[in-house]
């Protein structure tokens, strides 16, 4: 099969990257051949992404206009005709149901090849206005029902849906009130338990590298914008004893990171170090003792909670943010508290400071969970299903 791959901004950070990350070796090693047409990365977020050549990533430049007047709409439609002919792709598999999913929609009925669409979470999160913000521009009403408006079309003129949990899935099924619904396969993406778990050996070396011996760490990993909720962190923080336990490890990097550099500076000084996008992630959660994770808004099914539960640390996360609620079992594989509640964050916090054993009990659950229900192979068993669901509507 020749699939195109259509996402808002790539290869970039975030759950998208991820997920492409995952899905895109998995494909060729199967002898598929995938291509990818994205708007360009901005300056300094641009990644890596080695799985097929530089060549088959088609990148389309944002307009010199304010956003969101700066989506080159027209542009992304002919990126991806133009590819579909040139290239005879059988599916495009969209990566998102409103920036890339309109010229996905629009260039599938002119080129007839069909479209399966990924919903990471754009749907559940369109109505918060902390959302819109990431993109530069405030939520009003009526921006709010054109959003919905297309993303209700895309999906319903997609073969099928992909959503990564539950909660995405209805916030879907929710659009269509009723009405006839593309088949959604829900599933998320599986975790590499063998790259991602408990190591004494990385633990060490990385904790004499930072010169972390003998203290506890707690560690944050995902993108410092708006919904990292890390304020609220820095806010719990700042009710922890002066002089003991622990060092916080932020690994990310966003159009936040120096408010939060500062915020964490005034509060808590000599307590945050920031060390910024890393692909040493398996090594920072090694060396760590606990992972908090604090996010206000997110869509998806959380790949940085999931690979912190595989690593055997005892996390704490937001309820009703992100699939938490599903990935964690609370008091038992985790811990859920209420976004943007520094107070239950600091008790919970405290509470798995002072107790050792707690940490040890839940971070054992949270691994058994993780190695029980999240494996790769399952991921690439419903990612085949996906797309041949997709070529053969």
């Amino acid at each position: 099969m020749r699939l195109l791959f259509t996402t808002w901004v790539f290869p970039t950070h975030g759950g998208v990257f991820d997920f492409m990350d995952k899905a895109i070796p998995y494909l060729v090693g199967r002898g598929h051949h995938c291509m990818v047409s994205a708007l360009k990365p901005r300056p300094g977020s641009s990644r890596e992404f080695p799985h097929i050549d530089r060549d088959l990533i088609h990148n389309i430049g944002e307009m010199p206009l304010p956003s969101p007047l700066s989506f080159p709409l027209l542009p992304f439609i002919l990126n991806i005709v133009r590819t579909c002919r040139r290239r005879e792709i059988d599916l495009i598999f969209c990566q998102d149901s409103f920036f890339s999913g309109l010229p996905s929609v629009v260039a599938s009925a002119i080129t007839g090849v069909p479209v399966v669409t990924a919903d990471h979470g754009f749907v559940k999160n369109s109505s918060k206005p902390d959302y819109w913000e990431n993109f530069g521009f405030p939520l009003v009403p009526a921006w709010r029902t054109i959003s919905l408006l297309v993303a209700k079309l895309v999906i319903g003129r997609s073969s099928a849906v992909y959503a990564p949990g539950e909660d995405v899935a209805d916030s879907i099924r929710g659009l269509f009130r009723g009405e006839d619904t593309p088949r959604i396969l829900t599933f998320p993406i599986g975790i590499d338990t063998d790259i991602y778990r408990p190591n004494g050996e990385l633990r060490a070396a990385l904790r004499r590298e930072l010169s972390l011996t003998g203290r506890l760490v707690a560690t944050f990993v995902g993108r410092l914008h708006l919904e990292s909720g890390l304020e609220n962190l820095i806010e719990a923080a700042a009710g922890l004893e002066d002089n003991g336990p622990p060092i916080f490890l932020i690994v990310g990097d966003g159009n936040l990171r120096e408010h939060y550099e500062r915020m964490a500076k005034s509060r808590v000084p000599g307590k945050f170090r920031f060390v910024g996008y890393s692909e040493r992630i398996p090594e920072y959660l090694a060396a760590s003792d606990i992972f908090v994770f604090p996010k206000v808004f997110a869509g998806g099914h959380s790949l940085a909670l999931r690979e912190a539960m595989a690593a055997g640390l005892p996390c704490i996360a937001t309820k009703g943010v992100d699939s938490h609620d599903e990935i964690i079992e609370s008091g038992r594989s985790g811990i859920l508290i209420p976004p943007r509640e520094p107070e239950a964050l600091l008790a919970e916090l405290r509470r798995l400071l002072d107790n050792e054993e707690l940490r040890s009990r839940i971070g054992g659950e949270a691994r058994r969970r993780i190695v029980e229900l999240y494996s790769m192979e399952e991921f690439h068993d419903k990612l085949g299903e996906l797309l041949s669901l997709g070529e053969d509507l």
